[in-house]
């Protein structure tokens, strides 16, 4: 059984922290695994962020229910790139309670949440944990939440890899197929710093320059990834996730992770068959429409216009480019240095 009486846990997100509560140790190494990396010790203060996720809580009825005038404001859909088809979740819905600003997310059988993003709370259950799995908890339940919240507070995670190379920060989006993961590998094992190649954070710094924060999770990668570097091959380090492989970047690349850098470059990475890879320019309106689709989605209005705020002085500060990825993949270091 892993059921307990209680844990708690802080962690500090780049100054901003973070308290996580439960009462099941599966739960608990679920969310850690992807957190370890910012742990700390117990603030005497509030902390920034409550996050309370239960195994099916008792009094867990009492919270089970969406207020009858609630609105619905997402449900995946097959077209979705947030595809929850893939796991046990037959249903993930998002509601809104505007009286309160209060969302409410219904997991059908395996569970609930709600969450605050006035006082940035979250409070919630699952059903039979070790059945929804790790993968699933941690990175479409808790992070679904995790990343409104931070929002909320002005931080803002976006669908990209992040490097940096002297402080000079290497933005790639790219959803799967494009290239991103494997790009990102060939600039860390040439020693460019890592900061992220999931969900990197966005933020303003003190004047008022946009800023890039890490968020170091583990690396996923396909096959056909790891078949491009030796040292991947066959190694007992990668771990088997729900879809596809993946790594501590620090397990295989030593020293690589980096707190922050400023933005100079953003290239969107695009698989071509070329023999050598390509840097073509990228007007600043193009750059930012194919931008918005890696900002994750967003519900509330005024978090939305920070968003899009923030999306929109990044465009302007960077040189953006197409990245054409060719068979030259070892010869990428060299391509992104020249243009920093």
């Amino acid at each position: 059984m892993n059921r307990i009486d209680s844990i708690t846990a802080n962690y500090s997100i780049h100054g901003k922290t973070l308290q996580f509560n439960t009462n099941n140790k599966f739960i608990y190494s679920s969310i850690h695994a992807s957190l370890e990396y910012f742990l700390t010790e117990e603030q005497s203060t509030r902390p920034d962020i409550t996050f309370s996720l239960f195994d099916n809580r008792d009094d867990a009825i009492s919270h089970n229910r969406v207020p009858l005038d609630s609105k619905l404001l997402y449900t995946p859909s097959k077209n979705d790139r947030f595809d929850t088809r893939l796991t046990k979740l037959k249903k993930f819905d998002l509601y809104v309670d505007n009286k309160n600003s209060t969302y409410y997310l219904n997991l059908g059988s395996w569970g609930f949440l709600s969450y605050s993003s006035d006082d940035s709370t979250a409070y919630g259950h699952i059903k039979n944990p070790e059945l929804v799995g790790t993968n699933v908890i941690s990175d479409y339940i808790f992070k679904f939440v995790l990343n409104e919240l931070l929002k909320s507070i002005g931080y803002f995670p976006v669908h990209c890899s992040v490097l940096e190379k002297n402080d000079k920060g290497i933005i790639l989006p790219g959803f799967s197929g494009a290239g991103k993961t494997t790009s990102c590998i060939a600039l860390i094992r040439r020693g460019y710093g890592f900061l992220g190649d999931d969900r990197p954070i966005m933020r303003y710094g003190g004047n008022k320059n946009v800023e890039i924060l890490s968020f170091p999770e583990n690396i996923n990668v396909t096959n056909k990834t790891i078949n491009l570097f030796p040292e991947l091959v066959e190694n007992k380090l990668l771990r088997k996730g729900l879809i596809k492989k993946n790594f501590n970047v620090e397990d295989i690349y030593p020293g690589s992770i980096k707190e922050l850098c400023i933005p100079k470059v953003l290239l969107y990475p695009e698989i071509s068959a070329v023999r050598n890879s390509y840097l073509e320019k990228l007007s600043k309106g193009e750059a930012l429409s194919l931008f918005l689709p890696h900002s994750m989605l967003v519900f509330d209005k005024e978090t939305a216009k920070s968003h899009f705020d923030i999306i929109s002085d990044l465009i302007k500060s960077v040189d953006t480019y197409k990245f054409k990825l060719g068979h030259d993949i070892h010869d990428l270091p060299e391509l992104v240095g020249s243009i920093l």
